[in-house]
């Protein structure tokens, strides 16, 4: 994250922002590599996002009020100051994917590498966001997202600074409706939409802009300083607001938002009170601190991808030893980095300073990543040889899900004009359906196995959306919710649909918490208030119901390759190290571990006593030996993530369509 606006003249350095530059990182960097030490770490993006504002701000309006201001500077001194460090860490994730990764993690890091270079990460990341999806552990460059996000704001703030002085226009006016624009769309939006909240740009820009009133209002920070007490009790209050933040929040708290105003608004007092506050004075403009400040940019690009790297080799969080180690690998590198890249180059003219080249440097490697990308991840590299084994495991399992795709047409039910909202929209097309299965890409998984078991007394048909469960009402997304109320109308309306399966992923059902919406509904159990309303809703239509239990969550089959070597023997030996990732556990402590969502299945029974409740648990684990694996024999019970493959999905619609028929009244198939 990037908030130094390189050698401007226009400002007084100040060593406690520096200071604070360093809170700012090492929360992330403590967050990142022990989530639950300190699990409101991630609030320091938003430290820097304030830091950037004031400081930028600061030297655009006085240029502009000086009439020096030249936009071409502007871009040329980001690019002198973002370019160099961002390429080299570019390259370097190349260079090390290119001997560590199988082709499909190749590919995705390409993509990551292309969008980073492009500085549309957020965007990119946001488009991942659910069917196929992997963990953010997963991503080498996952973090440039915010990087994306900031540099975006200053496509557009340097001119409209420039345009509200030109027309002699207040610039409070602009600051206020463009600051309480955005933050009213992150509170609205992080409720109906947590990603698009998190990862677009509109709803963080308040963020800057915050920083950015600062850099506006000087006289404010001046009247506050006139008074040391006030000043300290600004710099304290600002600093409890930032420590509050990183000790209170979780990675699964309601963020941004108005919970964001605690990092953001700390930040701000502990800016406008001034170098000369005590705190300020003492705490953050220590040595130590300043120094991690200046090396703050380039230790924040290096982190993340040594650590991410390590996750995807180690199939899984590596060792405790090993994670504190490659955090000072990273401090080494960003100290290297900063001394022997960042500073010649702003300091000494020559070829390599110059934008256009440091432009070339880094849009050539987003380049070569897109290049990986189309390529499918260079198949052909050593690594792929060396794994080749893993390798074929790998597609075998990614690949058995979705074999019966011969019998299916795309249709179901749903008017042209919504049929965007679902990425499954499928009909058998044998015989004309009488019953269907609804769903997420849970529910997409075991549809394969269903609609090549079934028999002409019942074909079915499939709708579904990525992570979106059938729970009518529960606030998720404002696409999901209408995806939701499109589908259940859809199968009301068609009378020759008599039965309907619904199925989700757990925790989307019952581990997750939505805001609360209409009807009395209370936040803590909304998504089974609104898997209830789906079936009341069915049944009410005269449909019946049947309910499938989720499978137990497992590693993605490719962690559970623990053979597997990079094309360096150096590496090789670190990898010794890594411990074996949950391809298997116990039933007691599957049932252990789904005690609540199995409670919630209960409770749904109870109160709907015509449903059929089918647990698929005796057909995935070997209740005999006290097992959920990940195999049954040579052969993957799973398929991607926690998703079951066409085995699975096979012996499960072995198993329930005989007592679906029982249910109906129909006969069971000889």
């Amino acid at each position: 994250m990037n908030s130094n606006p390189g050698n401007v003249r226009a400002r007084a350095y100040r060593a406690d922002i520096d200071g604070l530059r360093a809170v700012a990182v090492l929360s992330v960097l403590v967050f990142h590599a022990f989530p639950s030490g300190l699990p409101g770490g991630f609030v320091g993006v938003d430290i820097f996002f304030v830091i950037s504002g004031y400081l930028i701000t600061s030297i655009l309006i006085t240029q502009i009020d000086a009439g020096c201001f030249s936009i071409f500077d502007f871009y040329a001194r980001r690019v002198r100051r973002i370019f160099p460090a961002l390429g080299l860490v570019l390259a370097a994730s190349l260079a090390f994917g290119w001997i560590s990764l199988l082709p499909d993690e190749f590919a995705a890091l390409g993509r990551h590498v292309a969008g980073g270079a492009a500085f549309i990460s957020n965007f990119v990341l946001r488009g991942e966001t659910g069917y196929f999806d992997t963990s953010g552990e997963m991503k080498p460059l996952l973090h440039l997202w915010s990087l994306g996000v900031e540099e975006q704001f200053y496509l557009v703030w340097p001119l409209m600074l420039y345009a509200v002085w030109r027309i002699r226009m207040p610039r409070y006016l602009m600051l206020q409706l463009g600051l309480v624009t955005s933050f009213a769309i992150s509170v609205w939006l992080t409720y109906r939409s947590p990603v698009y909240a998190f990862y677009h740009p509109i709803p963080r820009f308040w963020e800057l802009l915050v920083g950015a009133a600062l850099a506006c209002a000087p006289r404010f920070s001046s009247a506050l300083r006139e008074n040391s007490r006030l000043v300290n009790i600004a710099t304290v209050l600002g600093i409890a607001g930032i420590v509050g933040a990183i000790a209170l929040l979780k990675a699964d708290s309601v963020f941004p938002g108005w919970r964001a105003l605690f990092p953001v608004v700390g930040s701000a007092l502990v800016i406008a009170a001034g170098p000369e506050a005590w705190l300020n004075r003492k705490l953050l403009a220590h040595p130590v601190a300043v120094f991690i400040g200046l090396i703050s940019y380039p230790l924040y690009l290096w982190h993340w991808p040594l650590l991410s790297f390590a996750n995807i080799l180690f199939a899984g969080p590596p060792p405790v030893a090993v994670r504190i180690g490659l955090l000072v690998v990273a401090l080494v590198l960003a100290y290297l980095t900063y001394r022997l890249v960042e500073v010649p180059l702003r300091s000494k003219p020559r070829i390599l300073a110059r934008p256009v080249v440091l432009c070339a440097i880094v849009w050539f490697c987003g380049a070569v990543g897109f290049g990986v990308l189309t390529d499918g991840g260079v198949a052909s590299r050593a690594v792929t040889a060396i794994n080749a084994e893993n390798t074929v495991n790998a597609d075998l399992a990614t690949a058995s899900l979705g074999k019966g795709n011969d019998l299916v047409e795309p249709g179901c039910g749903v008017p042209a004009a919504d049929a965007g909202l679902f990425l499954w929209c499928y009909h058998d097309k044998r015989q004309v359906p009488t019953a269907a299965v609804w769903g997420d890409s849970h529910a997409n998984a075991l549809y394969w196995g269903i609609v090549r078991e079934s028999d002409p007394s019942m074909r079915w048909l499939h709708i579904g959306r990525p992570s979106c469960p059938p729970m009518i009402g529960a606030n998720i997304d404002p696409d999901c919710d209408r995806a939701n109320r499109v589908a259940l109308n859809a199968l009301i309306q068609d009378e020759n649909i008599k039965l309907v399966l619904i199925t989700g992923a757990k925790w989307a059902i019952s581990d997750k918490r939505y805001p609360a919406q209409g009807n009395g509904r209370r936040a803590t159990d909304s998504g089974e208030a609104g898997l209830a309303a789906t079936v009341a809703a069915l049944e009410a239509a005269h449909k019946r119901v049947v309910f499938t239990i989720d499978n137990p969550e497992l590693a993605d089959p490719k962690r559970c390759m623990t053979s597997r070597e990079t094309s360096s023997t150096v590496f090789n030996h670190l990898l010794a190290y890594r411990k074996p990732a949950t391809c298997s556990m116990t039933l007691e402590e599957f049932y252990k571990d789904t005690k609540g969502y199995r409670a919630m299945v209960a409770r749904l029974k109870d109160s709907f006593p015509n449903v059929l409740v089918y647990d698929p648990t005796p057909v995935l684990c070997d209740v005999a030996a006290d097992e959920c694996s990940m195999w049954r024999g040579r052969a993957f019970l799973y398929s991607y993530g926690d998703h079951i493959s066409d085995v699975s999905n096979g012996l499960i619609a072995s198993s329930l369509l005989p007592l679906i028929r029982t249910f109906v009244g129909q006969p069971t198939a000889s």
